[in-house]
């Protein structure tokens, strides 16, 4: 009875472990390509391919940033548009003024205009003929920071005329704007040009009569377009 039961156990682990074997050979077939010697099968190159390509995309994409474009002249403007032209780098058919650089209200303009002495009563000016017709004229203008004290209290009209008719005299109905300034209290100039190449810059003392000595500045008269 012993070697019976013996015997049916044998025959029962015998068949285990042939089953047992059977599933860790198929597993070796499937996981090495039916290669069991223990030798793993050498990688696809096609993984080595796909690194690459992947590889190479990114670079290409990123040498150009998103939104912008790849041509250096789209961003440069047709000759002539957005042109800056300081007056004080021309030479004026009227009276020449000072130019340099000069204070206002602690800001130094560096291509300024500037009469010296302004008459008492009369208004002065000085013409610039321009290349071209611009868009805008822009300056900031007033009495000199270096004004002695008796003339840090005078006005002074700042006058922008165009000169249509050729004279080469401001008329009233050739002015573009006006403004009013004083010591430590400029004021700025920014008016359309409306396809005048003659432009007649003008100043004068409000009040007649007071001084003659105050520094009248035209801080870096420039035209833009």
């Amino acid at each position: 009875m012993k070697a019976a039961v013996i015997g049916v156990v044998g025959t029962l682990a015998a068949t285990v472990l042939g089953g047992v074997f059977s599933i860790v050979t198929g597993l070796l077939e499937i996981g090495w390509g039916n290669n069991v010697t223990g030798e793993q099968a050498p990688k696809a190159q096609s993984t080595v391919t796909v690194t690459a390509t992947a590889t190479t995309t990114v670079t290409a994409e990123a040498a150009v940033p998103i939104g912008q474009s790849d041509d250096s002249s789209a961003s440069s403007p047709p000759d002539g548009e957005g042109r800056t032209v300081h007056l004080s780098d021309l030479t004026p058919v009227g009276n020449a003024w000072l130019q340099g650089s000069f204070p206002l209200s602690g800001t130094r303009y560096r291509k300024s205009l500037a009469i010296a002495r302004l008459d008492t009563c009369s208004e002065q000016w000085t013409l610039y003929e321009l290349d071209r017709p611009y868009a805008r004229f822009q300056a900031t203008v007033g009495v000199s920071d270096n004004a002695e004290r008796d003339d840090q209290l005078e006005t002074v009209n700042f006058t922008i005329y165009a000169d249509r008719n050729e004279d080469g005299e401001p008329d009233r109905d050739e002015q573009l704007g006006t403004r009013a300034a004083t010591f430590r209290s400029p004021a700025t100039f920014d008016v359309a040009l409306n396809g005048t190449t003659r432009l007649i810059l003008a100043a004068s003392l409000e009040v007649c009569g007071i001084g003659y000595r105050t520094i009248a500045v035209w801080g870096d008269p420039r035209v833009i377009g």
